[in-house]
């Protein structure tokens, strides 16, 4: 593969954690300042943050199997050998019995 593909690769799969972090800050930060008004406002935060982190899971969760049936693939296309050819000795029926 090549590296540019990789790093691309890379950057797309820090996206999901990102948004979580990014998330748990802006919700801390707006609890720690004050400017959450009441309990509908952290059921919100909280009800966000879950619904992030289960979106995270899923995409890791998918990403990971699209990685494994990938290397799964060029492992089988790699390791795909010709049957060893019997020798015309061995092939013959034995008749001795």
């Amino acid at each position: 593969m090549a590296p540019c593909f990789l790093q691309l690769a890379t950057a797309v799969g820090l996206i999901p954690s990102s948004f979580v972090f990014i998330y748990a800050g802006a919700v801390g930060n707006s609890m720690a300042s004050g400017e959450a008004g009441g309990w509908s406002d952290y059921i919100t935060y909280a009800v966000g943050l879950l619904a992030t982190v289960a979106v995270t899971v899923k995409v890791v969760r998918v990403a990971q199997e699209a990685l494994d049936n990938a290397v799964e693939g060029e492992v089988a296309d790699s390791t795909q050998m010709q049957a060893p050819r019997r020798s015309p000795r061995l092939m013959k029926k034995d008749t001795t019995a």
